[in-house]
């Protein structure tokens, strides 16, 4: 059953985006596929200050899991928090 990783990213100054490119690679690399991006966002809910969001989809929850188990992902969450940005990152079974 596919799952969806949802990446919700808050305040920061950016300074952090040259950490994503190897992010791409590593999410193909486990199976997974992008399907929002780093596009622009509008908020209908909630506080302001949503910078990014990106939606991943995986064939399954292990699959998600293990794609954020990684070496890649955790020096691109720490250059995320040195730039003061904020994420939650939740996984999510399809239906």
């Amino acid at each position: 059953m596919p799952a969806y990783t949802v990446i919700v990213e808050t305040a920061g100054d950016g300074s952090h985006a040259a950490e994503r490119s190897p992010l791409i690679e590593r999410v193909e690399k486990h199976g997974g596929k992008y399907l929002v991006g780093g596009a622009p966002v509008v908020v209908v809910e909630g506080g302001p200050d949503v910078q990014r969001v990106a939606v991943i989809e995986y064939d399954s929850v292990e699959a998600a899991r293990t794609a954020f188990e990684t070496e890649e992902y955790a020096k691109y969450s720490e250059a995320r928090t040195k730039a003061g940005a904020l994420a939650t990152v939740v996984i999510a079974e399809g239906l």
